[in-house]
């Protein structure tokens, strides 16, 4: 499969945001702070994602440039993951149907199904989301604000 061309403007993003974790100047970034250079680009990895990323590319080494943009075209494929899937998932638990789920159960599923999120990572993401007077939350405007971090 033929890799994605970047357009002019991805470039030059995804070049300043390779600077800005490249603190020693060096033209090289250390391996943990990979995941988020990759967030910072646009993408989402997973934890299983980031497994086998560093199985891929060992994460003793610095990383230059021209390996951060082999890192994103293998992982790219891997992190798109249609914004429906995530509706869909979460109108399992819109017993109502009306697109509203309570912050319970939404902190529910963040802690406890699939890439469990920590409790405080959860307290960060509700304060983010827009909870409303009865302490609903309009999921597809949540994974429209998660998907655009």
């Amino acid at each position: 499969m033929a890799q994605e061309v970047l357009t002019e403007d991805q470039q030059q993003t995804f070049q300043e945001s390779f600077n800005l974790f490249d603190r020693t100047g060096s033209g090289a970034i250390e391996p943990p702070t990979l995941p988020n250079l990759l967030r910072a680009v646009g993408l989402n990895p997973t934890n299983d994602h980031l497994s086998q990323l560093f199985q891929k590319y060992p994460s003793e080494k610095a990383i230059d440039y021209d390996t951060f943009l082999q890192i994103y075209h293998w992982l790219k494929p891997q992190c798109q993951t249609n914004m429906q899937d995530f509706i869909q998932a979460f109108q399992v638990f819109d017993k109502e149907g009306n697109g509203y789920i309570s912050a319970g159960e939404l902190r529910y599923v963040l802690t406890s199904l699939g890439d469990r999120l920590e409790e405080s990572e959860v307290d960060d993401l509700l304060k983010a989301a827009k909870v409303d007077s009865n302490g609903l939350v309009q999921y597809q405007e949540f994974v429209k604000f998660i998907c655009s971090q």
